[in-house]
């Protein structure tokens, strides 16, 4: 199965991503007390691993390079809100000091310029669709009685953007297998 999924296999890589996500959901939310950011970490998780995939051929024990993956998000995610309390709190005495950036993975930053690029290429409904979809977090019903249009209409639109966008990142360079493309159009939103 990993040597499928170091071959590009999208269907092997959704049988393990829906295989471990159960799992890997009690122990994520073990560690960050959040279901909300358990679930942004667990996306990020599998998108780590179908990025790093060309290593899975010679890792032995998947379920614990997988975990290790989490536990090592978690920590950083941990340690990332640690210093925004701390810096709140230093504006909150002083008033003077400007809390940094949180430092950005540059492979998702060029993710981010990739997708815009391709919502920049999107047909004129198609890119006011999922913009009301992505941007606004409009609902699909709500879209179709502002664009007076049939709900199957919205739903079918937004699904073909999805795959043009895929196959606009495939064309660059990012292979992203559908089960994970809105997590990771959901983690470049959070860049900026």
């Amino acid at each position: 199965m990993l040597i499928r999924i170091a071959d590009g296999d999208e269907t092997a890589f959704a049988a393990v991503f829906h295989h471990y996500t159960a799992r890997l959901h009690l122990h994520v939310t073990s560690i960050v007390r959040s279901a909300a950011v358990s679930e942004e970490i667990i996306q990020e998780t599998f998108l780590r691993v179908w990025l790093n995939r060309d290593q899975l051929p010679g890792i032995e024990h998947p379920r614990s390079w997988i975990f290790a993956i989490a536990s090592n998000i978690c920590f950083n995610h941990l340690r990332a809100q640690l210093r925004t309390e701390k810096h709140l709190r230093v504006l909150a005495g002083s008033g003077s000091e400007v809390a940094p950036e949180a430092p950005a993975n540059a492979e998702l930053k060029e993710i981010r310029t990739a997708i815009h690029d391709a919502v920049d290429h999107l047909s004129g409904q198609r890119r006011l669709i999922w913009q009301l979809y992505r941007d606004q977090g409009l609902k699909q019903a709500e879209i179709a009685t502002q664009l007076n249009i049939s709900v199957s209409t919205v739903k079918n639109t937004i699904a073909q953007s999805l795959e043009i966008i895929r196959k606009h990142m495939r064309s660059k360079g990012f292979w992203i297998p559908l089960c994970l493309l809105e997590a990771v159009l959901k983690i470049s939103s959070r860049i900026g």
